[in-house]
């Protein structure tokens, strides 16, 4: 059996019903692909119950150095492409840190099985060399 990728159906994300009470689903490869990379990203190694080893590391480095933090994001997204997302092929990780909200960006650039090229953004929220969210003024 032959399976057609350009075809492929997925349910919508976030999870939603239409008036009628039938579940919406989503054929548009980028955003099912990008949605799959997305989740993939933000479990935790050891968060599903029935695949522990399923997901990246990326949460451990939260209090890491920016520098640090950058190498470990690009580490595990080529990781977790070679190992989980065998279907794209990986092309870019670009990494940038915003000064004003300290967050890390994550570009991560791909091939589609039907030879698309996307780009999927990823934002963590980085925790080290912040002021508290509180602090009484003298």
């Amino acid at each position: 059996m032959t399976v057609n990728l350009n075809t492929e159906i997925a349910l919508a994300v976030p999870f939603a019903l239409d008036g009628k009470g039938n579940i919406l689903v989503n054929n548009n490869q980028s955003q099912i692909w990008s949605n799959r990379v997305r989740a993939l990203i933000a479990t935790r190694v050891g968060e599903r119950v029935m695949r522990p080893e399923y997901g990246s590391k990326i949460g451990e480095s939260l209090f890491n150095t920016i520098g640090s933090m950058s190498d470990i994001v690009t580490r595990e997204v080529n990781r977790v492409f070679n190992e989980y997302l065998p279907l794209l092929t990986l092309s870019n990780v670009a990494v940038s840190h915003n000064v004003l909200t300290n967050e890390l960006l994550v570009d991560i650039s791909y091939q589609l099985p039907n030879t698309t090229t996307t780009t999927t953004q990823v934002g963590i929220l980085v925790v080290s060399n912040t002021n508290p969210i509180y602090e009484e003024l003298a």
